[in-house]
């Protein structure tokens, strides 16, 4: 296996993130444990780790790889409280598990291809154990075209719109400028009397696509539907997306992120693990064809350095030899563990400049460029500018040009884009 240069061995961690580092992972080794041990009797300041497992969304691998590797070390109330909060998680999975087997059987039965997008699918395939990820909301993948049928249905079954703007909106124009419906389930559904709710509230995410305006990605070329599989889930069997489908879109997700959670990084290293007989060849050809190959490489990179994951070596020689990649994951690196406080979100100016070199076709970038030009007309030109161009820094001085360009993009193509579609909408 080629390794490359990670932070756990270029940057001295704290000893509680690289505990938490140790623990991001369902599968055991000897190694590993060996390591929780030595961290462990090292001495943690155990109320930073919790506060690391929640930012990070893994309180349950953190508790689940704890228990079983060195419980006599951990305090005796620390330990009570994770396996508290493993028992709520637990319980809401398994709910949510089978929430989501009984709506993909009532699409089913109404003709409607729908498909899980990560959730208890993703937990089952990478994890084996649905109790190990942790997740709120379900998401379902269905083609546009049964959007309005699939609405129905929902709403036939005591679900609503969580978003006031979205219930007033034209379907046709949401369809378009959108990717996602958010549904949660009635108010009066969640009590203690009723067995399909409880304490915690029910949301599903119907999508046509995967990606807000601010990226563009060609779904529909993907052709997922094309590339199903049936996979074991609580005792049914259900229709799911390919893996290699399945890696590429978790790639899309993170970056779209900013890679904001270890949890994230631990789905991708989870699933290569889990399934070794990956059509990398493929996968590879698949994101150039879709201009993902960087976010994929990004992902694959991140879980190779962090988690130690085995990735083809040609594959790996691909990371190595992009400056670019390397790049972007020496700020990913940086940030990750920034602060025990998850402060970033995709709004901000860093974010979406993350996201535009991230895509490796200029085309691509001038499309994303395209709206946040037209949304974020606060963010700082030049920097967005080097983020479009991608110049090697002798030839930084060229972005000063390019305003022609971004002016047009801006205060031209975007109000006109808008304009004709207000027109055609009425």
């Amino acid at each position: 296996m080629v390794n490359l240069s990670n932070q756990k061995q270029s940057t001295k961690l704290p000893p509680e993130v690289e505990l938490l580092i140790y623990c991001a992972h369902p599968q055991r080794d000897a190694t590993r444990a060996e390591k929780i041990r030595l961290l462990v009797m090292s001495g943690i300041n155990w109320e930073y780790l919790i506060r690391l497992g929640r930012q990070h969304a893994l309180t349950s691998l953190l508790y689940w790889n704890l228990n079983t590797t060195c419980p006599e070390s951990v305090p005796g109330d620390i330990l009570h409280l994770l396996e508290r909060r493993f028992n709520i998680n637990d319980f809401r999975n398994r709910f949510l598990t089978k929430e989501l087997v009984r709506l993909l059987s009532l699409f089913k039965a109404h003709k409607i291809l729908a498909v899980p997008y990560k959730g208890p699918d993703l937990a089952s395939r990478a994890y084996g154990n649905v109790s190990l990820r942790e997740f709120r909301d379900l998401d379902i993948l269905i083609p546009k075209r049964d959007v309005s049928q699939a609405k129905n249905l929902l709403f036939a079954h005591e679900y609503r719109l969580r978003d006031l703007s979205a219930a007033q909106a034209q379907e046709a124009a949401y369809l378009r400028e959108d990717y996602e419906y958010r549904f949660v389930l009635n108010d009066d559904q969640l009590n203690a009397g009723n067995d399909r709710g409880f304490f915690f509230r029910v949301v599903v995410g119907l999508h046509w696509r995967v990606t807000p305006p601010n990226l563009p990605f060609p779904f529909k070329a993907m052709r997922v539907w094309e590339h199903l599989e049936e996979v074991p889930l609580a005792g049914s069997t259900i229709l799911s997306l390919a893996t290699e489908d399945l890696l590429l879109l978790l790639c899309l997700h993170g970056t779209k992120h900013r890679w904001e959670r270890l949890a994230w990084i631990c789905d991708i290293a989870a699933l290569v693990s889990t399934h070794q007989g990956i059509d990398w060849e493929w996968t590879v050809k698949q994101a150039t064809k879709l201009g993902g190959a960087r976010m994929l490489f990004l992902g694959l990179g991140l879980a190779h350095s962090l988690l130690d994951t085995d990735i083809p070596q040609n594959v790996l020689r691909r990371i190595q030899t992009d400056i670019a990649i390397q790049s972007l994951l020496a700020e990913v690196n940086q940030h990750l563990f920034l602060s025990d406080t998850n402060d970033q979100n995709e709004d901000s100016e860093e974010a979406l400049i993350h996201l535009l070199r991230a895509r490796e076709r200029f085309l691509d970038r001038i499309k994303a460029y395209r709206h946040i030009g037209h949304h974020y007309r606060w963010m700082t030109p030049y920097a967005i500018d080097q983020a479009v161009l991608q110049l090697p820094p002798p030839l930084n001085i060229l972005c000063y040009i390019f305003w022609p360009l971004r002016f047009v993009i801006k205060y031209v193509m975007s109000p006109a884009r808008h304009f004709l579609r207000g027109v055609s909408d009425t």
